[in-house]
């Protein structure tokens, strides 16, 4: 395997950051290693960083024909005319049997030897971050490499950011500190089920859950919606507190039901919508009875997954309330 060296890597950067940057340069603020198949990916996340953030990326490409190693730098300058650069590592080798003339690997721990190739482990590019800055693992490849890769990254890693919607299920809760962007979407909607039962006639009716129905939202996320309620009935989780389906849809609704027979929900009310592009509107049905109160209409403004990363890596932090709902196993 004819590939440069961590510390080659790392002087070529330097050149071209170098011939990038004019002017003075705005320090690097974190690292990033990005895990994927397909560059496209990865491409909305680092356009989100790019000229906002000054980072270093490390590119983990599982798609790749060949090992491969090389670098770019792309800098733009801020208002106080000092460069912003965003220093790129790409890293790629295909995701198979490993070599057994591989070093790095065989000095690895089971399973982490089996699975990745060289230029893919952290002994490989553990090297190429910027020490002392925080390091941040975007994982957006193959479900079945997650668990690999995380115990392979754990020691140099912050935090690791996945996603259940693109995995295609709730993974087990890393013992690592963990963001999931499919949680981090649904902020809104958790907003908006505390507020319709914010009143305390709503508030009343939470011992007598009986159903929770969504409509048109991923499987993934549905279910961690579901997971989350479960989580705050406490005591009630003795086998399964109450009964919870997914339904394909293209309106988006979420409906609770209650023994005593009443029934409130959140329903999408984007047609009658006039807010900016990326709002939402949803109407909010309490007390289950529309005849005695009339539905309150909100916007919801939620950021798209780009901008989700750069909240995280702006205040990272190992949320206790999902990894509470992540780890139950109600619903599946």
């Amino acid at each position: 395997m004819n590939l440069k060296r961590p510390s080659e890597l790392e002087s070529e950067l330097r050149s071209l950051v170098a011939e990038e940057a004019p002017g003075s340069l705005k320090p690097t603020l974190l690292n990033l290693v990005v895990a994927s198949k397909k560059p496209a990916d990865r491409e909305p996340f680092l356009e989100a960083l790019a000229g906002a953030r000054p980072s270093r990326i490390l590119s983990l490409s599982t798609g790749a024909r060949e090992a491969s190693a090389g670098v770019s730098a792309r800098c733009t300058l801020d208002a106080g005319m000092r460069s912003v650069c965003f220093e790129t590592i790409e890293l790629g080798a295909p995701m198979g049997q490993p070599q057994e003339a591989e070093p790095v690997a065989r000095a690895l721990p089971e399973p982490v030897a089996r699975a990745l190739p060289e230029p893919l482990t952290s002994r490989f590019w553990g090297p190429l971050l910027v020490r002392e800055l925080p390091t941040f693992f975007l994982y957006l490849a193959e479900p079945e490499f997650l668990e690999t890769f995380l115990a392979d990254c754990a020691d140099h890693v912050d935090l690791a950011v996945i996603d259940s919607t693109r995995l295609g299920s709730i993974p087990p809760t890393p013992a690592m500190p963990t963001a999931d962007l499919a949680w981090e979407r649904l902020a809104w909607l958790r907003g908006l089920t505390a507020r319709l039962f914010d009143d305390p006639a709503s508030a009343s009716l939470i011992p007598a859950l009986s159903s929770v129905r969504l409509s048109g939202f991923p499987r993934a996320e549905a279910v961690l919606f579901g997971r989350w309620i479960a989580s705050r009935l406490g005591s009630r989780m003795q086998g399964e507190p109450f009964s919870f389906s997914v339904e394909n849809g293209w309106s988006a609704s979420v409906n609770f039901e209650f023994s005593s027979g009443e029934k409130l929900s959140i329903r999408s009310a984007d047609s009658s919508c006039t807010e900016a592009v990326e709002a939402a509107c949803w109407q909010l049905f309490s007390l289950g009875n529309e005849e005695r109160k009339a539905p309150e209409t909100v916007v919801t403004h939620v950021p798209d997954d780009g901008r989700l990363l750069v909240g995280l890596v702006d205040y990272p932090y190992d949320d206790s309330v999902y990894r509470a709902a992540a780890s139950l196993k109600f619903p599946e």
